[in-house]
């Protein structure tokens, strides 16, 4: 009779030979005299004498079956059907089991023979994976929740596979507190339970000793434990059955996940799905990281593209919910996207957000949200764990078993905005380690394509509250606007990159240093930042901020006076023509002080305000002034940018030939210092004198190199007018169709950019460019004109200049060649 398992193998030496008895399960048997090995007490129990022999001398020498493997020169698995007693070694196997299982001299005979006469147990059946198991013999054991489960189908897809064929039979599923881990581990159970004999969901936020695991999990299988520990007790249980287990919130409890690899030893059939905060560490461990739910992007986006993000379609599902009047629509989208984009995608803090909807407007969400956000999320429902209720509870469940230096740390790091660098962290005291430590526990993220660290939102939240609690905010605000200032010292302000990934903390130094009345810091962050927006066509942020630090009394004169020259030109950019020149005559008695650089400076600046306006007269004045002071130790770029101005107002009073002398000698300056700023300038101006003059080859060439110029920075101002500029090229006499509506499409699309960033033209540009589009509007379809300029207006302005730029280069050059060029129609997108 074969034995099965649960049977007792006795094996006995009578005459030289090895002989087995096989005691069914349950009849009382005793241990024959010579029975084999003596050595052990006279017996081994179980149903796998040999192969028990092997495990316990493993054992013994603290070896796994992944290192006994490779000391022997097989695989794990060899290993494994040995200690099963699925498989009898070879004998080059068997001798070198001996020898790495430390077998004496007195027992290696009889080990070997052993080893010979094994007997080969059958392998119960196992289901395959991808096989489902058959109705009768299914069981589940999973709670069902509230409410619907949206999204998500590719993570669900993925750990599915992973869960049952994937080489790994631990699977655990990491993420930030309230991303979803345990109901998205409920839907993945769930979909894969046909596969499983019983499916079992064990929530561990009650235990609080790892060492009650196990009995926990015996006691939901409904176990009766007695004497036998637990996780024996769970092994015989569970043998070779197909089982799923999901383990929720184990976090708190990693010392047990040892005892759970044991587990997987005796109980190979058995797949385990965790929960946690942090890995286990496991060999047999495959970690996945949930990310937080889809975002919409800033922009503005059409209602049935927002309700396709996933972020947006929960909150506006569960809103329904709490208030089934509440609709997405185009007066509540904006509200809901910057929730949603607030919420960081957590779906704990979503659905609350959502179950403010009825009380509150999508409108008074947001504002709560801005005001006191951990309050305006802290009453979720009644029927979930109290951890879940609110994001404080969330969040705190992990904080709360942190030693009090990592607190200190997770506390600090919410006063970074938008993100930061590890070198940053550093700077206020968190360590590599900690911020390691931190992130393994999801309570920070890292970006790995940019080398940076942030927090969710909401966690932002918590660390800012725990901050003021402390009494730590105000010094931790401090250090950060500090740091944030020692960093203007180096060469990373003058990367845009740099400034760009930085720009949300330096707003926030700059409203914690104007809040705090720290005027010197104020400026010099204020300053600091310009560049960067005035080339993002930001002006009005930076005026504002300008006007800010310079309303907080006292500081440094001469700071304050840079200050006040800078600020006049986003004044007069965004059309504030009176404040700039007010600010520029009252700074020039004593910029005069500092010598005739600083002066030309605020001249030439004095001069483009007027020009701005169409005084152009006025304008040429200030500029003259300006040219009598220059002398010959001045920087290439003032003399240039001087240039520049002359040249402008030259060609508005109508005098080409000083205009173009004014252009040749700003770009001779240029090549001095190739890539200048000023250079995209002057090309303009001369494709404007070109265009005037019926060159219209010549003019392309000129915005060809502009564009390129322009390439680093791509500054929106000077941008929007070479392609103004471009437009008229394709808008001259004997163009065909297609030329003049992408003219027109190429003024749309300067009308918006100009229009968002409230940017007007120069007065004597408008009038220049008005002639060209008069002539081009005769010459299409009213419809048609409308429809290329509406298209233009909806245009990505980086990508149109990407495609004028190639686009130009093609053109000039077969041009050049006196070869007709084929346009086809452009159109937007």
């Amino acid at each position: 009779m074969p034995p099965v398992p649960g049977d007792v193998l006795i094996t006995t030496v009578q005459q030289g030979k090895f002989k087995l008895d096989v005691v069914p399960r349950g009849v009382p048997w005793v241990v024959p005299a010579g029975s084999y090995p003596p050595d052990r007490g006279g017996h081994v129990t179980g149903d796998r004498a040999f192969g028990q022999e092997v495990r316990e001398r493993r054992r013994t020498l603290g070896l796994t079956q992944k290192k006994l493997a490779r000391l022997l020169g097989c695989s794990p698995v060899t290993v494994q059907k040995l200690e099963e007693g699925h498989r009898r070694p070879s004998p080059h196997l068997a001798r070198a089991l001996a020898q790495h299982l430390n077998i004496g001299a007195a027992e290696i005979v009889a080990f070997l023979r052993s080893a010979q006469e094994a007997p080969v147990i059958p392998r119960r059946p196992v289901t395959p994976p991808g096989n489902p198991v058959p109705d009768g013999t299914r069981s589940s054991a999973l709670p069902t929740p509230p409410t619907p489960f949206l999204g998500r189908a590719p993570e669900r897809r993925t750990l599915a596979r992973l869960l049952t064929r994937g080489a790994r039979p631990v699977v655990t599923l990491i993420g930030p507190p309230g991303v979803g881990k345990t109901r998205l581990a409920l839907e993945v159970a769930r979909d894969v339970q046909a596969e499983f004999e019983q499916v079992h969901f064990i929530p561990l936020t009650t235990v609080l000793d790892a060492r009650q695991v196990w009995a926990q999990t015996a006691r939901l299988l409904g176990l009766t434990l007695g004497a036998r520990p637990p996780l024996d007790r769970l092994a015989v249980h569970l043998g070779r059955r197909r089982i799923l287990l999901v383990l929720d919130n184990f976090e708190h409890v990693l010392a047990a996940a040892a005892d759970l690899h044991t587990l997987l030893e005796q109980a190979p059939g058995v797949r385990v799905l965790v929960t946690s905060r942090e890995a286990l560490h496991l060999s047999a461990e495959q970690v996945w990281a949930l990310a937080p739910l889809g975002l919409p992007s800033p922009e503005p986006q059409a209602l049935a593209r927002l309700r396709r993000v996933p972020a947006v379609a929960l909150f506006t599902e569960r809103a329904a919910a709490s208030w089934p009047e509440f609709r997405l629509t185009a007066s509540t989208a904006p509200d809901v996207a910057r929730i949603v984009r607030w919420c960081d995608g957590l779906p704990l803090a979503l659905e609350l957000a959502a179950g403010q909807i009825g009380p509150l407007s999508a409108a008074e969400v947001w504002a709560a949200l801005q005001a006191a956000p951990l309050a305006l999320l802290g009453e979720g429902p009644l029927d979930v764990p109290a951890r879940q209720r609110s994001v404080h509870a969330a969040v705190a469940w992990t904080y709360d078993r942190l030693d009090h230096g990592l607190q200190q740390d997770f506390r600090h790091l919410g006063v970074f905005v938008g993100g930061f660098s590890a070198a940053a962290a550093g700077a206020l005291g968190v360590a590599r380690l900690a911020l390691d430590a931190l992130l393994r526990l999801g309570l920070v993220r890292r970006h790995e394509f940019q080398g940076r660290y942030s927090l969710l939102e909401p966690l932002r939240a918590f660390a800012l509250e725990h901050l003021a609690f402390h009494g730590e905010l105000d010094a931790a605000q401090q250090e950060h606007a500090t740091q944030l200032l020692h960093s203007q010292d180096t060469p990373i302000w003058r990367s845009l990159g740099w400034v760009a990934a930085e720009l949300d903390n330096v707003r926030a130094a700059l409203r914690w240093a104007i809040g705090h009345a720290r005027p010197d810091l104020a400026l010099r962050l204020a300053l600091g930042v310009s560049w960067y927006l005035e080339i993002h066509g930001l002006q009005r942020e930076e005026l504002a901020w300008f006007d800010e630090a310079l309303a907080v009394d006292g500081g440094n004169a001469a700071l304050r006076l840079q200050v006040m020259v800078r600020s006049a030109t986003p004044a007069w950019q965004v059309g504030r023509h009176a404040l700039a020149a007010g600010r520029l005559h009252a700074a020039l008695p004593h910029v005069r002080t500092l010598g005739a650089a600083e002066e030309v400076g605020v001249l030439m600046t004095l001069g483009r305000v007027e020009f701005e306006q169409g005084n152009v007269e006025e304008a040429l004045q200030h500029l003259e002034a300006a040219r009598r002071l220059v002398e010959p130790g001045f920087g290439v770029s003032l003399n240039a940018g001087l240039r520049f101005h002359l040249a402008d107002v030259h060609a508005a009073l109508g005098e080409p030939g000083q205009a173009r002398a004014d252009v040749t000698g700003g770009l001779a300056l240029c090549q001095q210092e190739p890539g200048l700023f000023w250079e995209a300038h002057l090309l303009t101006v001369q494709a404007a004198l070109d265009l005037n003059d019926g060159q219209v080859l010549s003019a392309r060439r000129a915005l060809a190199r502009a564009l390129d110029v322009l390439a680093p920075t791509l500054h929106t101002r000077i941008l929007t007018l070479a392609l103004s500029y471009l437009a008229c090229t394709y808008a001259t006499q004997g163009a065909d169709s297609a030329e003049l509506q992408w003219a027109a499409r190429l003024w749309g699309l300067v009308e918006a950019q100009r229009e968002a960033s409230a940017q007007p033209l120069a007065a004597p540009h408008q009038a220049d460019l008005a002639r060209f589009m008069r002539a081009a509007e005769r010459h299409v379809p009213a419809a048609a004109w409308q429809a290329a300029w509406a298209d233009g207006r909806a245009l990505e302005l980086h990508a149109t200049w990407k495609d004028s730029l190639d686009r130009l280069r093609t053109e000039v050059s077969v041009l050049t060649l006196g070869v007709p060029v084929t346009r086809p129609s452009l159109k937007s997108g």
